[in-house]
C-alpha cells in the first residue's frame, strides 16, 4: 500500500524505440492509482521525441493494455514489413 505503481510503455516495440534516429508517431497508455507518481512517469515519457502520452485511468486497466501487446505481435508476424508495430489513437 505505501508503494505507488505506474504502468507504461506496455506496447512499445524495442527496435523502434530503441532507434534514436527513428520518427515514432505512436501512443503510450498510463495507468496508476497514484496521480502524482502517474504524473511523474507522464513527464518521463513526454520527454520522448514522438511519443504521445495517454491516460488510460487507474492501475486495473493494466490487463486490458497489456493484452493489445500479443495483438500487435500477431499481426506484425502475419504481415511483412510490420515488425516495429505500434498503437496511434486517433
Amino acid at each position: 500500500e505505501d508503494v505507488a505503481v505506474v504502468g507504461a510503455f506496455h506496447n512499445l516495440a524495442a527496435a523502434r524505440l530503441a532507434n534514436l534516429d527513428a520518427d515514432l508517431g505512436i501512443d503510450t497508455l498510463v495507468v496508476a492509482d497514484d496521480e502524482d507518481a502517474k504524473g511523474i512517469v507522464s513527464d518521463v515519457a513526454e520527454g520522448i521525441e514522438g511519443l504521445r502520452v495517454l491516460d488510460a485511468g487507474g492501475l486495473a486497466n493494466a490487463p486490458e493494455i497489456e493484452a493489445l501487446t500479443p495483438l500487435l505481435i500477431n499481426v506484425a508476424s502475419n504481415n511483412d514489413g510490420l515488425h516495429d508495430l505500434g498503437i496511434r489513437f486517433t
